[in-house]
């Protein structure tokens, strides 16, 4: 499903490296584990433990380590803690899941802009609720050009009209 990425710190985040062509990617097999446990959890760190020393015994302390997981960036310390939350590995398709609730938001043909907006926002907000801050930011860039309100705008709602404050 998955394997090892790597690139250098300095490029900020996943995509402005991969926009760089700076990504190394692992040849070897994937990173998710077959076994559904409490074990998962003590792989991935060994993973990152190995990684660690192998990056300080080199003197590099400027590169970050992850995975893609359907397009969205996940460091080793994010899949470890959120596999440590809920017991799964984190499989939802987010560039899908984007497309598919601006498409549900926006069924009623009667709504204006703004509340389709409001309701995108939210749905988008749920979504991306327990997520680390890192792939949150990475959902709400693909939820942008869908709608989502990505400045946090305060939006007034009123039975009769709907604004931007």
């Amino acid at each position: 499903m998955s394997k090892l990425a790597v690139y250098r710190a300095e490029h900020g985040t996943y995509k402005e490296a991969f926009d760089c062509g700076a990504i190394y990617s692992s040849q070897c097999d994937e990173l998710e584990p077959e076994f559904v446990d409490a074990g998962r959890s003590l792989y991935l760190g060994d993973i990152k433990s190995i990684i660690g020393t192998v990056l300080e015994a080199a003197g590099r302390d400027d590169l970050v380590v992850g995975s893609v997981i359907h397009k969205v960036f996940w460091t080793l310390d994010e899949l470890i803690t959120h596999f440590s939350k809920i017991n799964e590995w984190p499989d939802v398709n987010y560039p899908e899941k984007v497309v598919e609730l601006a498409k549900i938001e926006c069924k009623n043909d009667e709504i204006s802009y703004e509340l389709y907006k409001r309701r995108y926002t939210n749905a988008i907000d749920q979504l991306t609720i327990e997520l680390p801050e890192t792939v949150k930011q990475q959902v709400n860039t693909l939820a942008v050009e869908h709608g989502y309100n990505d400045h946090g705008d305060d939006i007034f709602i009123t039975d009769e009209l709907c604004s931007v404050l």
